[in-house]
């Protein structure tokens, strides 16, 4: 029966000592690759940095109390057997198997590791996905600002009294003709021949050597 104890107990213990190695692997490899990629995205995503530091330091937490588990669990095998040696020999074979204090800090240093790593990785995994969607959605409102927002004339029309600029994001901007006295002396022929420079930011007249920006409108129209 003592045999049969002894083979128990130590085939638990190996499967223990599998499962320390275990967290030992995955922990310190998780550390491994989080420092890489906080070293590559540092400077271009600091939030993102910030939270893989955050996991880090979880992890870290988590591979001290796996490097505890084994000295731990070594503790409570001395202990024991020296229990067991105090004991008469008839009463061995039907002793219950004894906790020592060593036995419950080896459970609770392997329970807190795993936790701990699985906190780490929900953080990660949470936040990351968090911080990349709000990225996406920066990314996806500059790209509609910048379609939304773009002062390039596409039609010009000239006027006896005014000079209508209509830009590409559907803009339109009226001044008085009379702050151009160029084109208040010129033929309606020479005001309909304009070019439009640059894609649209200038508007240029050669016959008149006239050169009107839809930018320039936009200051003044905001600003009177």
């Amino acid at each position: 029966m003592t045999d049969q104890k002894h083979e128990s107990a130590l085939s638990r213990a190996g499967i223990l000592t599998e499962e320390a190695k275990a967290l030992l692997v995955v922990t310190s490899g998780s550390i491994v690759a989080l420092l890489a990629f906080i070293q590559a995205i540092w400077d271009k995503h600091y939030a993102l940095a910030r939270l893989a530091l955050e996991g880090i330091a979880l992890l870290g937490v988590g591979l001290l109390l796996a490097l505890l588990i084994q000295p731990l669990r070594v503790s409570h095998a001395k202990k024991y057997e020296r229990y067991l040696k105090n004991l008469p020999y008839a009463e061995r074979a039907n002793n219950p198997p004894k906790m020592t204090v060593f036995w419950f800090l080896f459970n609770a240093c392997q329970y807190l590791s795993i936790a701990s790593v699985g906190i780490a990785l929900y953080i990660l995994v949470s936040g990351g996905l968090g911080l990349l969607g709000n990225l996406k959605d920066a990314h996806q409102s500059q790209a509609m600002t910048q379609t939304r927002i773009d002062p390039r004339a596409q039609k010009v029309l000239v006027s006896d009294e005014a000079l209508t600029v209509e830009l590409v994001d559907g803009r339109r901007i009226s001044v008085p003709l009379s702050w151009y006295p160029e084109l208040v002396k010129a033929s309606q022929g020479d005001r309909e021949k304009f070019k439009l420079l640059g894609g649209g930011l200038i508007i240029y007249w050669p016959n008149l050597e006239q050169e009107v920006s839809p930018i320039v409108l936009l200051r003044e129209t905001s600003n009177p």
